[in-house]
């Protein structure tokens, strides 16, 4: 007995041992709440008690690619550090294999700029082979994509490492020799490229010295660029299929209802969990008013705004008398399907309205993960490799400052501010040298406080700069250097229209509340009972409501059209089913779906064949 899990019933964890006896790749299908990161634990630790001492003596090493900081620190606390395990990311992996390839990555450099001519010529650099020389190739998970310095951005590192393995096969044989095991946690989502890149030129080549583990459920695939499944790869000789059906994260209500929609894996329920009955409900908003005759939808759908709002209230409401609480790291989530409805609970919905009208779906990558070189320099972001949060930004000094860490205060100081005390011996990095500069940091930061609490964005930004209290990272200090050009001196039209775009988003960020930062700041570091849909992938809540609004993001998600079984946009019903699956999943006991948008007759028959008429309400049920 292992914690709670009996390893005699883990029969997908004794089918992995007897492949692992024969060398044989494996793709691991496990639903949600299944163990799925505990049965990589113990299929890792099985290999080090197995082969720790041969692979120790020929200098090999097991690898784990992982994508969550969730299963990122368990595995590593599980496995006590064990240094014949490396755990990265997908792209410390790739880079790591092929940085030493020096002269075949600049090669790629100039192809992928060639490769530009076509499909973004306004980033073409001409003649860029012969014109440029560089001493190294480098990439920086936080760094900018740079090809006349060589500057390789993450979404290069997928491309070309992905190139060079399908055409060197000494850079393979490398990579053999090195790790014989390689292990790839939430499989949906690595880069169909590099999947291909990797069971093509190491796996289905005949090549006995080398063994893949693919660990995942193609039901949580939410991220556009994953594979998605693996069942195209599965080979009876090569690459086999194992299932696990266990469900330990959630109720029996909740499983039964999962079960309805995924019948390709019918989970099942450990003898402890029997005791939890749990309960999931569904409640439709059938409340609305007619669309007027000669009104257009979307001005129909904007005026039901207000009805929404008090339809939210009222279920929030409801689930707090029954002991539901939304408060401050609270057991209990609200899962909002759209990032935009997200942003608004949250405090930060007109900034993150301002990054959808430029960035359109790619907001949530510049605002709520942090990617924007000005969110950056006020929240920090977190490091794409280790998954660790990067303590650089603005909030983590006021951090220090409110919980009276002088010392942190120093530490932040020391490694991310500016010189504040005027002088010819000015540097970029801030000294401490007598007491007076401790005097004139405090005065710095409260007068800080007093802009950040009643000033706008820019306000603050200019008071950041004007007094040297933050030094500016080399890809902000480029961007505010491009700001600051003019449009009038940029001769090509089509540019200077993208430039302007770009002015009228700094612009328009400048004049909001510097509380929208706080407020994204907040959520970010999970202080709210609010989350995103890629946010809550890997965690767990005692209780979950999961909000549904058919009015949001049309193109890319249909509820009604999903559950009424008539979507004819595969990638949109995959999409949609994917991530009404991951929120679903996350509750360990209660499960409420609240439909801001009314569903049909047909979709309303189909989630009474899930759950039962007697737990579908009307939203006039609630008072």
């Amino acid at each position: 007995m292992v914690g709670n899990i009996d390893i005699k019933k883990m029969v997908a964890f004794e089918k992995i041992q007897d492949l692992l006896v024969k060398n044989k790749s494996f793709v691991l299908e496990a639903g949600a709440g299944s163990g799925k990161t505990f049965t990589l634990i113990q299929t890792i630790a099985h290999l080090i008690a197995e082969k720790g001492k041969v692979l120790s003596y020929n200098n090999k090493k097991i690898v784990c690619i992982t994508y969550t900081n969730v299963a990122r620190n368990e595995i590593v606390e599980r496995l006590e550090y064990n240094p014949l395990l490396e755990i990265s990311t997908i792209h410390e992996f790739l880079w790591g294999t092929v940085k030493n390839f020096q002269s075949q990555l600049f090669d790629e450099i100039c192809l992928l700029n060639e490769e530009r001519a076509v499909t973004k010529p306004d980033k073409y650099l001409p003649d860029l082979k012969n014109r440029v020389k560089f001493l190294q190739v480098t990439y920086a998970d936080i760094g900018y994509r740079d090809f006349e310095k060589g500057r390789l951005h993450h979404d290069d590192v997928i491309e070309i490492a992905a190139n060079l393995i399908e055409k060197y096969p000494l850079l393979t044989k490398i990579v053999v020799d090195k790790y014989p095991y390689i292990f790839i946690d939430e499989y949906q989502d690595t880069s169909p490229r590099v999947v291909d890149a990797l069971l093509n030129s190491m796996l289905f080549i005949d090549n006995p010295k080398i063994c893949f583990g693919f660990f995942g459920d193609s039901f949580q695939k939410i991220y556009d660029g994953g594979v998605g499944t693996m069942a195209s790869y599965i080979d009876e000789n090569k690459l086999f299929l194992v299932e696990k059906s266990e469900n330990y994260r959630s109720s029996a209500a909740i499983v039964k209802f999962l079960n309805k929609f995924r019948t390709s894996l019918q989970q099942v329920l450990p003898s402890e969990r029997n005791r939890i009955s749990g309960s999931v409900s569904f409640i439709n908003c059938d409340n609305y008013p007619p669309i007027v005759k000669g009104q257009n939808k979307t001005d129909y759908e904007k005026s039901l705004q207000p009805y929404k709002d008090a339809n939210y209230d009222k279920i929030i409401s409801s689930l707090e008398s029954q002991g539901w609480n939304f408060g401050k790291n609270s057991e209990d989530k609200i899962l909002i399907i759209a990032n935009s409805r997200v942003a608004e609970r949250s405090g930060f919905g007109k900034l993150y309205k301002i990054a959808s009208s430029k960035y359109g779906e790619g907001a949530t990558e510049q605002i709520i993960k942090r990617e924007h070189v000005l969110i950056k320099f006020f929240t920090g972001s977190v490091d794409r490799q280790s998954g660790v949060e990067r303590g650089d930004g603005l909030e983590h000094l006021i951090e220090y400052y409110t919980s009276g860490d002088y010392n942190g205060i120093v530490s932040f100081l020391n490694s991310n501010g500016s010189e504040i005390i005027s002088g010819p011996k000015a540097n970029r990095y801030f000294k401490l040298v007598k007491h007076e500069d401790k005097q004139r940091i405090f005065d710095t930061i409260d007068k800080l406080q007093s802009l950040r609490l009643g000033s706008n964005i820019g306000s603050v930004l200019d008071y950041l700069i004007e007094n040297n209290l933050l030094a500016l990272a080399e890809p902000f200090a480029r961007y505010l250097e491009k700001i600051a050009v003019l449009p009038a001196d940029i001769p090509d039209p089509d540019e200077r229209i993208r430039h302007e775009d770009n002015i009228k988003f700094y612009t328009s960020v400048r004049e909001l509340p510097y509380n929208e930062i706080i407020e994204l700041f907040k959520f970010v570091k999970n202080e709210t009972v609010f989350s995103t849909k890629h946010g809550t992938k890997g965690d767990q809540f005692r209780n979950v409501l999961v909000i549904i609004d058919d009015t949001s993001w049309k193109s890319m998600y249909n509820f009604q059209n999903f559950i009424g079984g008539s979507e004819s946009i595969e990638e949109r019903f995959l999409r949609t089913r994917n991530l009404f699956y991951v929120c679903s999943s996350r509750a360990k006991e209660n499960l409420v779906i609240l439909s801001l948008s009314e569903m049909g007759e047909h979709a309303l028959t189909n989630v009474q064949s899930w759950l039962g008429k007697s737990n579908i309400f009307s939203i006039s049920h609630f008072r």
